[in-house]
C-alpha cells in the first residue's frame, strides 16, 4: 500500500512539472510529447522503505528527471532594515598629572689638591623651582695611571642638587672632580 502511494505521488509530481519522458521502446515517444511511463521505468527491487529514489528509476527516465529546467527570474530586492539606535557616550576619564618640565643638566668642577689622600667633596645645585632627578661624578687627571675611589654619590638632603665625594689613589698628580645633576620641575 505504501509503495503504491509513493508511486502515485511520483507520477503526479512528474506530470505536474511537465516533464516529457519517453520509454525505451524503439521509435521514441509514440504519444507525441505526452507523459508516458512505460513498463520497467520504475523498478521495485530497490524500494525497501516505501520511498522512490532517483536510483529506482530506469536510466532514460533518470536522465530526464536530473536535467535542469530553465532559470527563473531574479527575485526583488528586500527592503533595507532600520538603523540601530546610537550607543551612549562613555564617561570622561580623569585628567592626568602634568609631566616633567623645566629639565636641566647642571655641573660643577672642583680641583683636587696634589698629594692629598683625603676625600674631596663637590656639590651642584639645581635651578630654582626644580628638583634633582639623578646625578653622578667624573674624576679626571692628566696622569693616565691615576685611579679614583668614589666615596659617595647621592642627592642633597633637600633634593635641590647632587653631592659627590671622591679620593685619588695611585698618583700624586693634580686632578679634578666634576659633579653633574639632572634637574626638572616635578611639582604636580
Amino acid at each position: 500500500m505504501i509503495r503504491f502511494a509513493a508511486f502515485a505521488a511520483l507520477v503526479a509530481a512528474l506530470v505536474t512539472a511537465s516533464f516529457v519522458w519517453a520509454d525505451d521502446r524503439p521509435g521514441g515517444n509514440p504519444s507525441g510529447g505526452a507523459v508516458t511511463v512505460g513498463k520497467g521505468s520504475i523498478t521495485t527491487r530497490g524500494i525497501r522503505d516505501g520511498t522512490i529514489q532517483l536510483r529506482d528509476l530506469h536510466g532514460p527516465l533518470r536522465r530526464l528527471v536530473k536535467k535542469p529546467g530553465p532559470r527563473g527570474e531574479d527575485g526583488q530586492d528586500g527592503q533595507d532594515g532600520f538603523d540601530g539606535a546610537d550607543g551612549f557616550d562613555g564617561v570622561d576619564g580623569l585628567d592626568g598629572q602634568d609631566g616633567v618640565s623645566g629639565y636641566a643638566a647642571v655641573n660643577q668642577k672642583v680641583a683636587g689638591p696634589e698629594g692629598a689622600t683625603t676625600p674631596v667633596t663637590a656639590e651642584v645645585d639645581c635651578p630654582s623651582g626644580t628638583s634633582v632627578l639623578g646625578g653622578g661624578a667624573v674624576p679626571t687627571s692628566d696622569d693616565p695611571a691615576a685611579t679614583f675611589d668614589v666615596v659617595e654619590t647621592r642627592p642633597q638632603d633637600d633634593n635641590s642638587g647632587w653631592r659627590v665625594s671622591a679620593v685619588r689613589a695611585g698618583s700624586a698628580a693634580a686632578w679634578t672632580l666634576e659633579v653633574r645633576a639632572f634637574c626638572a620641575d616635578v611639582t604636580p
